[in-house]
């Protein structure tokens, strides 16, 4: 029943605290590059501000450098500003990592998405820098899954609060 409730429910509603605050970080950041949208990218560089959670953990543990993604994500960026907006939306790739990430949860039987889940989303997305870089880094969803698993399983180190 859950995996339907998290689905259904609007996703203000699942996210978490930190899953949020991605997020918004990820829209703040597309206006600061002027884009009239949010990308998948962006998701990713919102992960890299916050430096927290999950999902944060779990990629530096498989040896993932956050600063050399960021500067990776920001090379790549090779689009025109296009203009600021107040709200900046998602597109469609940020659309569907985050669709993936609600899956990701569902999968996981989680009630929630977090940081983890985003991540998750980001890397099935497949179509972004973000994905990309990472799957040059032999970084794949089984094994970022299982490293995510023992995070949530494990004793919670001294830095997450």
């Amino acid at each position: 029943m859950w995996r339907r409730e998290i689905s259904s429910k609007p996703l203000e509603e699942v996210l978490t605290q930190r899953a949020t605050q991605v997020l918004d970080l990820a829209r703040q950041k597309a206006i600061e590059d002027s884009r009239e949208t949010a990308s998948a990218d962006h998701i990713m560089q919102g992960l890299i501000r916050l430096n927290a959670g999950v999902g944060v953990h779990a990629l530096r543990t498989m040896g993932v450098s956050l600063e050399e993604l960021d500067q990776c994500i920001a090379r790549s960026s090779n689009e025109e500003p296009t203009g600021t907006s107040q709200a900046a939306p998602f597109d469609s790739q940020a659309q569907e990592a985050i669709r993936l990430a609600r899956l990701e949860a569902s999968e996981l039987g989680h009630r929630y998405v977090g940081t983890e889940h985003l991540v998750l989303g980001l890397l099935r997305e497949s179509q972004s820098a973000t994905a990309v870089k990472l799957h040059s880094l032999d970084i794949d969803t089984p094994g970022l899954r299982r490293h995510i698993i023992g995070a949530l399983r494990g004793p919670r180190p001294e830095h997450w609060t």
